[in-house]
């Protein structure tokens, strides 16, 4: 058996012999531990470090290793890499998938004398898929992490063979969404939590329907985003004040695209979904019914129509 799920069993079994009060004697943070490597494990990911720009980045890897183009995810501004696990494990049985912490989030550290504004985020990605030796590759992103890729893409149209974009951020023209209505009022931002009793709101902030989950993993995810949130908050507050809009961007981008977005998506409004296809030449779009992190809410729905989408590319693309 391995080690991770003998750990997952062990914890488990203890659970059961001890009763709901092994809760207070096992730190939460190791609960989140075993149930990311849990996930990890079932996806086919491993964690790995690389050097690019001479500092350090935290990614997953895993997969088919022969694929010649792997698809490369980006988390949003208060996300990480593990927001990708549960859908890349409908995608590792046919692709090689990488999904990276962009400097200062996750596990990899804030680069020294590197700014964390949109320019500064896509400088970062291109020393990463440098340091990484990819060629071609298939990106995407979820929210902050999709108008990363996308301009990543418009710059470099010859070196993506397809952009994902579920839950873009940055289409800067579509009708304000709850989030930006209720910052407008005045109101405190609620993806930056204060304390960990905030989390269950910040999650309906994220998701129509978020994903059960236990008591002591959730209250570890809380003390590890209550941690973050003061860097959080100032990439988020950075990127609110950029005027670069995705549709005046990707305006006529040839790259084939498909756009996935939640028709209840509080932190952009829907809007937006049909104004970016219509300002791409080769976009298409799949509505679903919950909110802003569709890989997470439905990770098979998401996974099948992203793979129905990855075949139907041409098989040789001309760059």
């Amino acid at each position: 058996m391995h080690r991770i799920m003998f750990i997952l069993v062990c914890t488990l079994a203890a659970l059961a012999l001890t009763g709901a009060a092994a809760w207070f004697f096992l730190p939460t943070a190791t609960w989140r531990d075993v149930v990311t490597a849990a996930e990890r494990q079932r996806a086919g990911l491993v964690a790995k470090t690389v050097t690019a720009g001479g500092q350090p980045i935290a990614y997953l890897d895993g997969g088919a290793a022969t694929d010649p183009a792997p698809i490369l995810l980006l988390h949003g501004s208060s996300g990480e890499k593990d927001n990708w696990n549960r859908v890349a494990r409908f995608l590792t049985p046919q692709h090689r998938v990488i999904a990276i912490d962009l400097p200062g989030f996750g596990d990899s550290p804030h680069w020294i004398g590197h700014g964390i504004g949109l320019a500064d985020q896509v400088a970062a990605l291109t020393a990463i898929i440098d340091a990484l030796g990819l060629q071609q590759l298939h990106l995407g992103g979820n929210s902050m992490g999709a108008r990363v890729a996308a301009l990543y893409a418009a710059a470099h149209p010859r070196r993506v063979r397809s952009l994902w974009l579920p839950g873009p951020s940055g289409v800067l023209s579509a009708a304000p969404s709850d989030l930006q209505r209720h910052l407008q009022a005045g109101g405190d931002n609620p993806l930056f939590i204060r304390s960990i009793y905030a989390f269950d709101a910040y999650l309906h902030w994220l998701m129509a329907a978020p994903p059960r989950i236990p008591a002591p993993v959730k209250h570890a995810m809380a003390e590890r985003a209550l941690g973050k949130a003061d860097f959080h908050r100032s990439v988020f507050d950075a990127f609110a004040h950029e005027t670069v809009s995705l549709e005046h961007s990707l305006n006529g981008m040839t790259v084939p695209t498909r756009i996935v977005w939640g028709e209840r998506d509080r932190i952009w409004h829907v809007s937006g979904a049909t104004l970016l296809v219509d300002h791409l030449a080769n976009a298409s779009l799949l509505l679903l019914p919950g909110g802003h992190l569709p890989m997470i809410e439905a990770p098979d729905t998401v996974a099948a129509d992203y793979l129905a989408f990855l075949s139907s590319l041409p098989q040789h693309q001309e760059f």
